[in-house]
Formats: C-alpha cells, structure tokens, sequence
C-alpha cells in the first residue's frame, strides 16, 4: 500500500513572473483611476482627517459621513462643493416634526471641526508661504541701486519699501512707496486734450508691463503701509485695484476718468495757452459784455477766478454735464468784480487805442509828402515834363540810358498826337 502522503500532488510554489507584475500593476492603476483606492507615492494618506481632532463618537453616523465627505472635496480642490455642503448644514432645520431633521448637537460637531481645519488649513499655507519667501530672498538680487527720486536703496526706511518681484530671473527693484504711488497715479490718470486715456502699468525701470500677481503684492503692501500710516490710497487707485484691468477702469469709472482729466487738463496749460483759451471763451460766450485786456489789467489772479468755469466749459464741451453751469458762474464774477462793460462804447475803444508820436521835421515843408503832381496848367504837348531818375547806380551806361528816355519821348509825342 502507498502511504497517505503520496495519495496528494506535492504542494507546487509558483515563481512570481514579470507578466504577473504587469498584471498587478495594471490592476493598481485602474483602481487609482476609479478611486477605489488612493495612491501611495501622494502624501495624502499623511494629510490627518477632519474626524480625529475631536473624538466623535461611533454612534454619531451623518457627523461621520459629512466629515469624511467635505474631507473628500478638499483633498480633489472642489472648494465649491465644500461651501455648498457646509451652507447646506447651517441651514437644515432642527426641528425633529419636520421632513430633513438634523441634530443640534451634531450640527454644533461638524462646523467645530471645519471650522479649526479651516483655520489650521490657513496658518499653515502662511508658515510655507513665509519660509519660501525667506529662502527665495536668500538668493535673491536687487537690480536697481538707486530709487525713483535720486536717492540711495539704503535711505529708504524697511517699513515703506515696496519691492517688484520677478520669479523666472529671481531678481526684484525697490521703490518707495510714495515714488511708486505718484507714478501709477499719473499714468491711470493720462489724458489728452481733456479726454481719458489710461495707460497699462509698468515697471518705471524696464518699461515692462506689470503681470496681476505683481499687481496684487504691490497693492497689498500700499494698504498694509497706508494703514499703519492712517491714510488713504488715491481713489483711482482703489477703483484700479477691484479689477486690475485699465479698460474695465475705463468702462466702469468713464464719467469719474472724463471729470478728472478736464480738471487735469486746465490745470496743467502754461500762462500763455490759458490766456488763449481764456481769450476764445470770451469770444465765444461774452463778446459784448467782458473784455480780456481789462480783465488781464484790472485783476492780478485772473487765472485763480476763472480757472473753474473754463473746467466746467470743458466738461460741458465733453458732454460729461449736462447744465450750463459755466455761465451761472461767470455772471457771478462779473457782478462781484464789477467787469461788465460795453466793449463796443466809444470810451471803451479809446482807453484801448494806441497812441503814436509823429515824426516832425524842422522844415514844415517835408512834413507833408506829395502824393501825385498837379499838371492842368501845363502847356500841351508836354515836353518839358520833367523824368525823374534815381541817382544810384544803375546798371546802364549814360549812352544807354540817353537812348531809352528818347524813345519813352517819342511814345508819348504818339500818344499825345493820337
């Protein structure tokens, strides 16, 4: 008889081949694919769950599920589900008659927990943002040496610099808060010919255009400054800061823009061009009434007086108002400083005639020039008339010159005979 343990196969152990490691490995992708399980070369199974900062207890299943759920929406970055489902919790009744009933208590459970990984969440997104920046500013080199007023990087105190990073050369400039304010300022508010036309903000160094996480540093360090100072940021500015966009500025803001570069424009011309303009305004709207000569004489701050009715003029002009507010304004100072005159009046023309001294000769005789020569009492034909011939220097000889007086004689013997 055979024994026992021969009656059995022996017991065969299979080599581990390489198609069975394709195999398995096949099968591990698909299930990472359909997120049946996670994969292990993530650090997400080191990321602590929102259920074990407070001991919930195993009883407690919808405080369990949501947890796990708004886990699940913030590890795939859907932030919007996460919201949604957390408003969604607040404001569920707590009735038990109702239809959807939820817990008080585990209501007052779920927000804990959010509420603590939330804040968690964000001191430490700050902790690394801090440490990569101290490390980036580690290796970090400063192009500009002098700042925007002429003045050395090392006069300007830490807590009012503001710096312009550029992350692919790692290389930053330095400004002055104040230098870099006045530059955005004039640049937002650009015009021409009163009209606005803002331009793109750049770096004043290198003339390139600022991109929004630029932008955004920079705004941010003007508020933080601003704030600790007690002051405001210049209203273009903050309307510039709600998109970072000059044509959404231009498109949102166009009557606020259109205002101030009227007032911008005026306030900027040279004396001679106000005069000018001054002088056409006259001419347009009071051409019997002002008088820009006894307005130039009579008042010293001319310029102070009517500087806001010719802004006013313009934004009428603009079609930005839609009274005739300039005209109010101008009756109103020609009743105060007494300007209204009769332009046309004989005593206003002769205060502005100009006067002339007479050149006077000691022989009264030359003092009248005769204009044509009285010729009626003269003898017909008339020979003796007298041709005058300049004595300079003519280009003709004397034998020529005889030659050309006889023959204007014979043309007017000719014409006299005829």
């Amino acid at each position: 008889m055979t024994p026992q343990s021969l009656m059995y196969s022996p017991f065969i152990v299979k080599r581990r081949t390489r198609n069975k490691r394709r195999r398995n490995r096949r099968k591990y992708r698909k299930q990472i694919k359909y997120r049946r399980i996670k994969s292990k070369n993530k650090l997400i199974r080191h990321e602590p769950l929102l259920c074990n900062f407070i001991d919930i207890p195993k009883d407690c299943f919808s405080a369990r599920w949501r947890l796990f759920k708004l886990q699940k929406y913030f590890s795939d970055k859907e932030f919007t589900k996460a919201y949604k489902l957390i408003e969604k919790i607040k404001n569920t009744p707590e009735n038990p008659h109702t239809g959807r009933y939820f817990p008080k208590e585990v209501k007052e459970l779920i927000l804990e927990v959010y509420n603590r990984n939330i804040r968690l969440r964000w001191i430490v997104n700050k902790l690394i943002f801090i440490w990569k920046q101290k490390k980036r500013k580690r290796s970090m080199k400063i192009v500009n040496s002098v700042s925007l007023g002429l003045e050395p990087i090392e006069t300007i105190n830490k807590k009012d610099m503001v710096t312009i990073f550029y992350k692919k050369t790692n290389t930053c400039y330095i400004f002055d808060y104040k230098n870099l304010i006045n530059t955005f300022r004039m640049r937002l508010e650009n015009s021409e010919y009163g009209v606005a036309k803002p331009k793109r903000l750049i770096n004043p160094y290198t003339n390139e255009p600022l991109t929004l996480y630029q932008l955004i540093s920079i705004f941010e360090k003007f508020k933080e400054i601003l704030q600790q100072k007690k002051q405001h940021l210049p209203t273009i500015l903050s309307l510039y800061s709600k998109s970072y966009n000059v044509k959404k500025l231009k498109k949102n803001h166009y009557r606020y823009t259109g205002l101030l570069a009227c007032s911008n424009y005026i306030k900027d011309q040279t004396d001679e061009d106000f005069d000018t303009m001054l002088e056409k305004y006259i001419d347009d709207y009071f051409e019997n009434e002002l008088c820009f000569k006894c307005i130039q004489k009579y008042l010293k701050n001319y310029r102070q007086i009517f500087q806001p009715i010719l802004i006013s003029c313009l934004k009428y002009s603009n079609k930005l108002l839609h009274n005739t507010k300039f005209l109010k304004m101008t009756y109103e100072v020609m009743a105060n400083y007494k300007l209204e005159i009769n332009v046309r009046g004989y005593k206003h023309r002769m205060s502005h005639r100009k006067f002339e001294k007479a050149h006077r000769r000691l022989n009264p005789n030359q003092n009248q020039e005769r204009h044509f020569v009285f010729t009626a009492n003269e003898p017909r034909p008339r020979l003796n008339r007298r041709i005058r011939i300049n004595n300079e220097r003519s280009i003709y000889s004397e034998e020529q010159l005889r030659e050309i007086v006889a023959g204007i004689l014979l043309e007017r013997d000719y014409e006299d005979s005829s």
